[in-house]
């Protein structure tokens, strides 16, 4: 089979969760013998980029031109297969529909992000912002039932009609747990339900874990910006326990542009051992560190909380996106914490951090969990998916 993956950049290693997994999707289809040829939008001008990275002419502002290239690539190429990993992108958007039809290659649309949890967990999203210009007063108010249900109600109806237009031009749309199929469906109604597929996403392997090699390190990976990944959450966090917790390190991996200001926050809460270490490989990290913080506001998935568990390290997550409860389970391979209560999350890491038994018997468990999400076993759902689509 001949395949299309669209992208927004190129894929690169270490460019975040959609560019992580689709790059293992890659990996998979052409360990699966499908050729697999990759067109993005934006071209960052970086090395190590795809052998069969293209990219949409001029920035894929032009429709008419982006139409005209991609009804060409597909003809020459024979394509089957597109696999849109970033539909509600505006150039694919715009796109998508005008080659429907005028190409035989159908089209699976991919959404990895929440339909809903950017408005039900506004509170969390505001939160930092609002009390930074002295209107935390304000939160409350956000959290009562009608508000919520108001901002919901006004948020369906701005984006029901682009949801629906991504089902009408996709032969099938895949979400990544129950929990995203639900507020897919509360969005669009019951009708679009024959046409979603779930499939959750997954990493290559599990390692090789050396528990001996472990050390004291605690890390959080993400985008270093104050509404979806709360860096400003784990600082505070670790002013909490940097005094409980003297022989221990926190590591910062990721970036954004939220930099600067986090650093000053680290200054004024006086924190210790700790560091921004950029955008790094996280493997490296995870090999010797024995927990993982997870602070986000939402999430779709949170492949770096799976992707740390392979490494066996103990996941500490805010229950504030569907996946989170069906990755850790509470107290046997992490903690699951009610959202943004930090004195519940101390008390949880400091309840293992010096049992070493019960933290790597945690640790152990959290490993395991992990290879439910093994590229071998979760891409069986894809070639289903190929086959059903691809007649």
């Amino acid at each position: 089979m001949n395949v299309l993956l669209l992208y927004s950049r190129g894929v690169l290693p270490n460019d975040g969760g959609i560019a992580t997994i689709s790059k293992e999707l890659v990996r998979s289809m052409r360990s699966d013998g499908h050729n697999v040829i990759l067109l993005g939008y934006k071209d960052l001008k970086k090395s190590g980029y795809d052998e069969h990275q293209l990219f949409l002419p001029n920035g894929g502002e032009n429709v008419d031109e982006n139409v005209l290239y991609v009804e060409s690539l597909c003809r020459r190429e024979c394509i089957d297969l597109i696999v849109n990993q970033v539909p509600l992108d505006p150039p694919y958007m715009n796109l998508i529909p005008r080659i429907k039809g005028r190409v035989r290659a159908k089209i699976i649309s991919c959404l990895h992000n929440p339909v809903m949890s950017q408005v039900t967990n506004l509170t969390y999203r505001k939160e930092y912002e609002l009390r930074k210009r002295g209107l935390g007063f304000v939160l409350p108010l956000m959290k009562t039932p009608l508000i919520k249900g108001l901002l919901s109600m006004l948020y369906k109806c701005k984006y029901r009609r682009t949801y629906r237009k991504i089902l009408s031009f996709s032969d099938k749309v895949v979400v990544l747990c129950d929990g995203m199929k639900a507020e897919l469906l509360d969005m669009v109604g019951s009708k679009g339900d024959s046409k979603i597929e779930i499939i959750p996403n997954f990493i290559q392997s599990v390692p090789v874990i050396d528990f001996s090699k472990k050390e004291r390190i605690i890390v959080w990976c993400g985008t270093v910006d104050f509404d979806v990944k709360r860096v400003d959450v784990v600082l505070s966090l670790w002013g909490k326990l940097q005094g409980l917790m003297p022989d221990w390190e926190l590591k910062i991996l990721g970036s954004g542009s939220k930099m600067e200001e986090a650093k000053k926050i680290a200054e004024r809460l006086q924190l210790e051992r700790f560091s921004f270490e950029g955008r790094v490989d996280p493997c490296d990290y995870y090999k010797r560190a024995k927990f993982l913080f997870v602070t986000s506001s939402f999430e779709s998935f949170s492949l770096v909380t799976v992707e740390a568990m392979s490494f066996g390290v103990v996941p500490v997550v805010f229950d504030t996106f569907p996946m989170a409860s069906l990755l850790v389970d509470n107290g046997q391979n992490g903690f699951l914490v009610a959202p943004y209560d930090k004195d519940a999350f101390v008390q949880k890491v400091l309840e293992i951090a010096y049992e070493e038994g019960k933290w790597k018997a945690m640790g152990g468990a959290a490993v395991q969990k992990s290879s439910s999400y093994i590229s071998s076993s979760v891409f069986d759902s894809w070639r289903k998916l190929f086959c059903s689509v691809v007649e």
